[in-house]
């Protein structure tokens, strides 16, 4: 692997990367759901994969199958930690005051300030994050319902070196062999976790009496281990009871390692999906033993390993190690048949023929011992191996071996509950020690198939429930972006002509919108047009440009406001022809111009009105032209001098005198010209 991330994380994305060293295949796994299914790699091919994270505990799993038909398990236990999941924060590095506030946590420089800081009647969840780094020190553990979560299970390390024969400084005697123990959980420390660290016993045997060094000594009932490492050589993991207390014990993807009896003791324990390790002795007999269960009469279960792997270490010689052997403590008033069970686990070939094997006078024959579906180098017929008939292996699971009844204490079940830790209904469980965690198991989009056209947008609105999930964020990605993309909003524009698939997450669910984008249609967009006439106006006149003047577009309507005037010669001082040039332009940038003619006219001048004599109507009747005169005089007067008064004034509509002098000239010049002619 070349890009691994912690064991825990504080965001929701991580990356994971690395390359095949044979040609083959590589799948992906997230909590069962397939990431990439058997994609082609060639050898030293690299792969990498960006994985969205629930928050809580995910479990990844790589897959490498090369073309021969082998295939090889990489496995992560990746939990997304937020900042609700955890209470109080353990750092090697840390050197301010113990349990002052950082970024509103406790802080502490040891994991035993941290534990010490929690009181023993604590009746609620308390998780302590512990960083990478090396914590050297002896902790034991009294409180109930505390939870220990190491960034990393190879980088997150509990240690301390004491064996069975080390001297107690406290004390001034021997720590003995439970004494020993660097992290000891008591039987009051019920609920007790821990997970993605590394606990270890850093003695180093020397090849003399009493060098029994364990790395923990659990005696609390209904605890769990998850990625935990335990690191020891002889008696490593004391998975034990108190001598009033039954305990049942879980350890999940764990990794033991250790030499002679390097998981032992009284609990009723299961041991799941862990790889069991046994370390090379350089002996080629003999190279120790897996269990020592000391189990109790009145216990149904010892020891259950399932779907596990035990395996060598450090080319250790075949048929060296045996599956266990049966602890009877001298020491021990309570009647006893040690119990141990592999059920479905793989075998290395460091595992003897024989199975099992004695412990001084405490004999296998008579012990508990029994195995169902081994396979592996190790897994060998036997008279000394009992195999389980498919009835008898149907009495080892997880929920029998953790029943209320699986244990009696005077005679009474030992237990008031059914321990289902798989189930969140359980007050002890394995999925909401950092918060419960409500997954999502419904999405609803509103559209599954768009039709667009190239330019168009258009938002796909989605429906998350349930109402009180966990984490609601919900994600989109086109397929092609060339045909159409998808923002974080699920908005979408159609980019190019083509069909695309848009995916939309939220948790582990999709669901999927098809989008079709078609060519846009071309539109011919019309012109617009301007209504405007010419006009005669007089000089002088006012001359408003835009009266009467419109625009109207077929697409846009009404564009009257956007009219120019893009030239104008109009001068209103002088008589005379001018333009006047009209444009306006519509939404598309098509134009137009109208051009219009302005009539400038002169003024008509004023004339002086002449009125004429009065003649008789009758020229050759003087009498009545005589009385006519003389009735008028007075009237003559009077018209002499309105003439007069009225001389500017303008002709007025309907007044012959004016014609009627220019005809009496004209007669007088033609009969002029005739008298002229005829004397000559």
């Amino acid at each position: 692997m070349t890009e691994e991330p912690n064991d825990t994380v504080f965001s929701s994305k991580v990356n994971i990367a690395g390359y095949t060293d044979k040609d083959g295949t590589i799948t992906i796994k997230q909590n069962g759901k397939v990431l990439i299914d058997s994609e082609a790699k060639a050898t030293n091919e690299v792969f990498e994969v960006s994985i969205k994270l629930n928050q809580g505990r995910n479990d990844i799993q790589i897959y490498q199958t090369t073309n021969d038909g082998k295939t090889t398990l990489k496995s992560y236990n990746i939990v997304y930690l937020t900042n609700d999941g955890y209470d109080i924060v353990v750092d090697s590095k840390y050197d301010g005051k113990s349990g002052e506030l950082v970024n509103d946590k406790q802080t502490y420089s040891t994991v035993t300030e941290a534990i010490n800081s929690i009181s023993t009647k604590n009746t609620e969840r308390k998780v302590i994050l512990v960083k990478n780094g090396t914590y050297e020190e002896k902790v034991t553990i009294q409180s109930p319902y505390i939870s220990l979560i190491g960034e990393d299970s190879e980088k997150t390390i509990l240690t301390y070196d004491a064996a069975n024969g080390t001297i107690n400084p406290n004390t001034g005697k021997n720590y003995g062999t439970s004494g020993s123990a660097s992290i000891t959980v008591k039987s009051k420390a019920i609920g007790f976790t821990a997970e993605n660290l590394t606990i270890e016993n850093s003695f180093v045997e020397q090849g003399n009496n009493n060098e029994q060094a364990v790395a923990l000594n659990n005696q609390a009932d209904e605890s769990i281990f998850i990625n935990t490492r335990f690191i020891g050589n002889q008696d490593t993991l004391l998975a034990d009871a108190s001598a009033s207390v039954p305990a049942r014990q879980y350890y999940y993807k764990c990794y033991i390692e250790g030499d002679v009896d390097f998981i032992f003791g009284r609990a009723q324990a299961v041991f799941d999906d862990c790889d069991i390790a046994s370390v090379n002795r350089e002996s080629t007999t003999n190279n120790g033993y897996v269990t020592a269960a000391d189990t109790w009469d009145k216990d149904n279960y010892g020891y259950l390993i399932m779907n596990s792997r035990l395996i060598g270490l450090d080319d250790i010689a075949d048929s060296t190690v045996s599956l266990g052997r049966p602890w009877r403590p001298s020491s021990q008033t309570q009647p006893m048949t040690p119990a141990v069970t592999y059920v479905n686990c793989y075998m290395g070939d460091h595992i003897t023929t024989k199975g099992w094997d004695d412990m001084g006078d405490s004999l296998a024959a008579t012990a508990d011992f029994s195995e169902f579906g081994s396979f592996g180098p190790g897994a060998k017929l036997s008279d000394t191996r009992k195999v389980l008939s498919v009835d008898e292996a149907a009495k080892y699971t997880l929920e029998k071996a953790f029943g209320s009844s699986a244990a009696t204490v005077n005679g009474e079940a030992a237990f008031k509950d059914n321990w289902n830790l798989r189930s969140e209904e359980s007050s002890i469980n394995i999925h909401d020690l950092y918060g419960k965690f409500v997954p999502v198991t419904s999405l609803i989009i509103d559209v599954n198939e768009m039709m667009l056209t190239v330019g168009d947008k258009k938002i796909i609105i989605s429906t998350v429930g349930p109402e009180e999930a966990t984490d609601k964020t919900v994600t989109f990605e086109s397929k092609d972006n060339n045909v159409a993309t998808v923002d974080e909003s699920g908005n979408v524009e159609a980019i190019g002509v083509g069909t695309t698939v848009i995916t939309v997450k939220c948790g582990d669910i999709e669901v999927e919108c098809k989008v079709t984008v078609n060519p846009k249609l071309t539109v011919i967009n019309s012109a617009p047009m301007i209504s405007a006439e010419d006009v005669t106006i007089n000089v002088g006149d006012n001359f408003e440009v835009m009266n009467n003047i419109t625009a109207t577009d077929k697409e846009d309507g009404d564009i009257t406001s956007t009219i120019k005037v893009i030239e104008n010669t109009v001068d209103t001082t002088k008589a005379g022809e001018y333009k006047v040039v009209y444009k306006v332009i519509d939404s598309e940038g098509a134009s137009t111009t109208k051009t219009i003619t302005v009539t400038v006219q002169e003024v008509i001048n004023d004339s002086v009105v002449v009125e004429p004599e009065n003649t008789p109507e009758n020229s050759g009747d003087n009498n009545t032209s005589n009385n006519t005169n003389g009735n008028n005089e007075s009237n003559n007067d009077a018209n002499n001098s309105n003439n007069v008064d009225n001389s500017n004034s303008l002709p007025q509509t309907g007044d012959n005198s004016a014609a009627i002098v220019v005809i009496l000239a004209l007669v007088v010049i033609v009969a002029g010209v005739f008298m002229f002619k005829k004397k000559k």
